[in-house]
């Protein structure tokens, strides 16, 4: 359901990249996930990783990649990775087009594609300037619309709405 199938396959494509691959799994998953990507150089299994960690590593990064073929409904890791200031490139699938704006704040592709998958890598990766544009609307993006305050104010609008209900 993570579609990490999809993403070693792509970055066959793309030898000079180099894919690092954060968060648990089940050992037989994990397995599976390795085998497929044994003879591949430019990959590297970290498993799961502290948060201060998981933080720094979003931040060294140029982007991060959510492959999912599953119906995700507003992954942590696009906001978590918006709030750092990095582009997402993710799967076109359940209500990830609602967060990745395709071309503005990052790239969408069609869901277990191979070849779009390792298109929207490697334009990102080649283009610094387009990823730190994408980046910074990324930043935006999440500052506009899920800072604690908008948070405040969408709570107090829920709030007063029911409040009005039972008067």
């Amino acid at each position: 359901e993570k579609g990490l199938d999809i993403l070693i396959k792509a970055m066959k494509y793309l030898p000079f990249v180099k894919l690092k691959i954060i968060g648990p799994g089940s050992i037989s998953y994990v397995k599976k996930i390795k085998k497929v990507a044994q003879f591949q150089r430019n990959i590297i299994f970290y498993g799961n990783v502290q948060t201060h960690i998981l933080e720094k590593m979003i931040a060294d990064s140029k982007f991060v990649i959510v492959p999912s073929v599953w119906n995700e409904i507003s992954p942590l890791t696009i906001y978590e990775s918006f709030a750092s200031g990095k582009p997402v490139i993710a799967s076109n699938i359940g209500g990830i087009p609602e967060i990745v704006k395709d071309g503005d704040n990052g790239f969408l592709f069609e869901p277990g594609n191979v070849d779009d998958l390792a298109d929207k890598i490697d334009k990102l990766w080649g283009n610094p300037a387009l990823c730190r544009k994408m980046g910074q609307n990324a930043r935006d993006y999440v500052e506009k619309y899920h800072s604690p305050e908008e948070h405040y104010e969408k709570l107090m609008e829920i709030y007063k709405l029911a409040i009005k209900k039972y008067e």
